[in-house]
């Protein structure tokens, strides 16, 4: 009697995933002397060793408690720090990780990278030329143009008593805003070029392969890199937008077109006088423009989002707020008496600053103090990642600090600057955010007009402490739900 088999060819998936497992489990294996031979040398070189942290796999490290958690990475490891300790050490792949929540630490980790001279000089020309204080006033034409007509627009939807997607909204006006500063006008396809800077924050804040398991360069095929090779596209067309929009500018230039100037203007004269250490590109403008275009637009609309959030979750604090722009308001000048709307953007950006982690890469070996464990060696390479948004919730450092409390600011001691590492919503150290005068002007003048010209309710019915605080994954932490209000327009 004959007996028939019937054998089926394997998965091409699966025959993918078996030979990058494969390939891992080699690499790992070949790597695993030379590894243990370094920390051999690294033991004897120095005492203090890495931090406490949870048991690690091969291969993978601490990727799959991570994963397992469900948690957003600041939630995680927030819940890591109160069993590990304020500084610990994470394995993500192949990234060797130092996860920091505590002021004191986060003050080392900041201050302990160097940086070269082009960075400084970058950096000295954003602080003295494009974001002073000067300048940012100087732009309040854009911010004053950019919120009206964001009032017309839901002034035209209050009227019919329709809804409105506020953040929807939100984003819009910061990003106009911020596109006016720039380049003195919006992208002529304003809704696309919105999309995409949208969609470019959001594949910017995730983890992929790539970066995880940096030695494995196959992994960078685009094949196996979407999102990667999704934000290639974009930059792609993000390049030639704002190559078109400097070709313009210095048309115009060269015709002695007079008008505002704007962003791209400083940095062209900047690059024309060449009184530089290191001359900078037309590519390193696009760059700098980039980089304020998704910086500005995201940071300013998730703390709007989540500032009419949490005034909406506490009627009191949204009363105060009302009375007081309603007395006092009457152009941008008058914002700067606005006592209680100063705190209520004080006191969101604790609760939720737009950055939960600030990562930094130890560009040397360097020891960091901790006050209950004593000292812990950082080698070279390795992530030192502050976790900003837990440090903001800690109840060593705030009283009640779950709670949305605008008067905890009033004695003015705590402020943007980075120098109270308790509080560092713009970070921190050399690498504290330079354009904190801009983003909170982006964030005060809007707000001011929203609380002003309207009042607020959910729909369906529901009830102030029925506001969803549900967060997203992303390069900032968003609000996961978009924000559906009904505007009720303000007779005053």
């Amino acid at each position: 009697m004959e007996t028939y088999y019937q054998t089926s060819s394997p998965s091409p998936i699966l025959f993918l995933l078996g030979s990058l497992l494969l390939f891992l489990i080699i690499n790992y294996k070949l790597r695993r002397p030379a590894d243990g031979a370094a920390a051999a040398k690294q033991g004897k070189a120095a005492s203090p060793s890495l931090p406490p942290g949870p048991w690690k796999l091969p291969l993978i490290g601490n990727l799959h408690q991570v994963i397992i958690s469900g948690s957003l990475p600041h939630h995680f490891f927030r819940d890591a720090a109160a069993k590990f300790g304020d500084i610990f050490h994470l394995r993500l792949g192949q990234v060797s990780a130092v996860i920091v929540t505590s002021p004191a630490a986060a003050a080392q980790g900041l201050f302990a990278t160097n940086y070269g001279a082009y960075w400084r000089q970058m950096r000295r020309i954003c602080a003295a030329e494009l974001l002073s204080p000067r300048r940012v006033q100087s732009l309040s034409w854009a911010r004053e143009q950019t919120a009206w007509e964001m009032v017309d627009s839901i002034s035209s939807s209050a009227k019919k008593t329709n809804p409105v997607n506020l953040s929807e909204m939100i984003f819009a006006v910061t990003n106009n805003t911020t596109s006016l500063a720039a380049f003195g006008r919006k992208c002529g396809d304003s809704e696309e070029f919105v999309r995409l800077l949208k969609r470019a924050v959001v594949l910017s804040g995730g983890f992929e392969l790539p970066d995880l398991f940096p030695t494995l360069k196959f992994l960078r095929w685009k094949g196996l890199s979407w999102a990667r090779a999704e934000l290639e596209r974009i930059k792609l067309k993000f390049d030639m937008i704002l190559g078109e929009i400097i070709e313009e500018h210095k048309i115009k230039k060269s015709k002695n077109f007079t008008k505002e100037e704007d962003l791209v203007d400083v940095l062209l004269k900047i690059q024309e006088d060449g009184n530089l250490d290191v001359q900078i590109t037309t590519r390193d403008i696009k760059s700098i423009i980039l980089d304020m275009l998704g910086a500005g637009s995201d940071t300013s609309s998730t703390t709007l989002e989540w500032a009419m959030s949490e005034l909406l979750k506490n009627p009191e604090a949204m009363t105060k707020a009302q009375s007081e722009v309603r007395e006092a308001l009457r152009s941008e000048s008058d914002i700067k008496g606005l006592t209680y709307l100063t705190l209520v953007v004080k006191e969101t950006l604790r609760l939720h600053p737009p950055a939960p982690l600030v990562p930094k890469e130890a560009t040397e070996d360097f020891v960091i103090n901790n006050d209950e464990k004593g000292e812990f060696f950082i080698p070279k390479g390795a992530k030192t990642v502050v976790n900003v948004w837990a440090i903001g919730r800690d109840a060593r450092y705030w009283l009640e600090p779950e709670r949305f409390l605008p008067e905890r600011f009033l004695d003015g001691c705590v402020n943007y600057t980075g120098g109270n590492f308790e509080y560092i919503p713009f970070g921190g150290g050399r690498r504290m955010c330079p354009a904190i005068p801009f983003a909170v002007a982006n964030i005060e003048v809007p707000l001011a007009m929203l609380l002003y010209h309207f009042d607020w309710k959910l729909g369906d019915g529901r009830n102030p402490e029925e506001v969803d605080m549900i967060e997203s994954f992303g390069a900032s932490v968003r609000r996961k739900n978009d924000l559906i209000l009904l505007p009720i327009i303000h007779e005053s």
